[in-house]
This record gives C-alpha cells, structure tokens and sequence, in this order.
C-alpha cells in the first residue's frame, strides 16, 4: 500500500473510534461499528433504556483547507459526523503528516461538526460532496452544526 493511504486508512479508522469513544465517555451511549460491508453508514449507536438505535457516518478530512466530504448514494444513516483535522497550515504554524516534522507550540484540536441527514442533502453539490465547514467560501449556516451532539442524544432518546 502506498503510505498515503496508509495514512489516510489510519486517520478515518481514528476518527470512527473518535465518535464512538466519545458517545459511549461523555454520555453513556452503547455505540460500536458497522460492517464494511454496510454502505451508507459506519457506526450504530444504541440507547438500551428506549431501545433506539441510530445509524452514523463518519467523514474525516485532514485540515481545514481540505476539501469537503464525499457522500455516496447510499444514505441509510441519520446523523453524518464530519471532523476536520489539523495537518496542514494553521495560522503561522506547519503542521506535518508525522510526529517528527510537527513544529508547535501547543497542540490544536480536530474540529467535530454533526449534521442531520436532511441538512446533508439538502446541502450536497452535483458531485454529492458536502462543503467542508472551516473553509471561507463555505455557508456561515454549517457552523451552527459544531459540536452538535445533543442531535443525536435528543434523536436517540426518544420514547
């Protein structure tokens, strides 16, 4: 395999694991992976009090001059998790791809955005790719979504 995908393959592993730790930490939400071989989504989170269950995307690009996030024509999820990490350029600061060419002074953190389904739709370009959030031509609107996570405690913990 090339090392870029390598790296790449890491990165959105890391992001998935990101999400579910972060569900099943801070609000007690079982939450575990999907098959590969499940299109549309990679992640299910349950609420064993309603027994509710939520399907999730996860969506990683590298730095927030990235592009945006490819959706296929697969949309069986509710809720698509877009985190924006932070290779590349951040203010005067060049943040490498591997520990030993990062030169910073304090570590900056991937930025999490959760967006409902309806609003990636709705939202999607002609080549079904969500504009990345952090980038200067993107809507103000997609901001809103940082963060979001009681979307999906509320949509989970429905009776």
């Amino acid at each position: 395999m090339k090392k870029k995908k390598i790296d790449q393959s890491i990165r959105s592993d890391g992001a998935e694991n990101f999400v579910r730790a972060f569900l099943m930490i801070e609000y007690g939400i079982i939450t575990y992976g999907a098959s590969r071989n499940m299109p549309g989504y990679d992640l299910i989170a349950c609420d064993h009090k309603h027994k509710n269950i939520c399907k999730i995307s996860v969506k990683y690009r590298s730095a927030a001059d990235a592009d945006g996030f490819h959706f296929s024509k697969q949309n069986d999820y509710q809720f698509a998790v877009a985190i924006v990490g932070n290779k590349g350029s951040v203010g005067n600061y060049q943040i490498g791809t591997t520990i030993e060419n990062t030169n910073l002074p304090e570590s900056f953190k991937a930025q999490v955005f959760v967006f409902p389904k309806n609003f990636v739709l709705q939202n999607l370009n002609k080549r079904r790719v969500l504009s990345n959030p952090l980038k200067p031509k993107t809507p103000k609107k997609f901001l809103r979504y940082e963060n979001n996570w009681y979307r999906i405690i509320k949509y989970i913990s429905k009776k």
